[in-house]
């Protein structure tokens, strides 16, 4: 019960959108916890600069450029 207070009181919404594809790293944003590996940090960062949307991003460059590092960079599906 007071982890869910803890939450309720320090979480801060911070786009009025949010893909799917982010909600792992919000999970960690709202438990307070730092991301481990290279994958949720580029989430989180992604999430931050694209406003919280991926197929809906206005710059079309830098989701590209995300998709490429996740899949060239670090090899997330083979």
């Amino acid at each position: 019960m007071w982890l869910e207070l803890i939450v309720r009181l320090t979480f801060v919404q911070q786009q009025d959108f949010l893909d799917l594809a982010f909600v792992g790293g919000v999970l960690l944003d709202v438990a307070g916890l730092s991301p481990k590996d290279d994958f949720m940090q580029a989430n989180i960062a992604m999430r931050q600069l694209s406003q919280g949307k991926l197929e809906d991003a206005e710059d079309m460059d830098l989701v590209n450029s995300y998709r490429n590092y996740l899949y060239q960079d670090l090899k997330i599906a083979q």
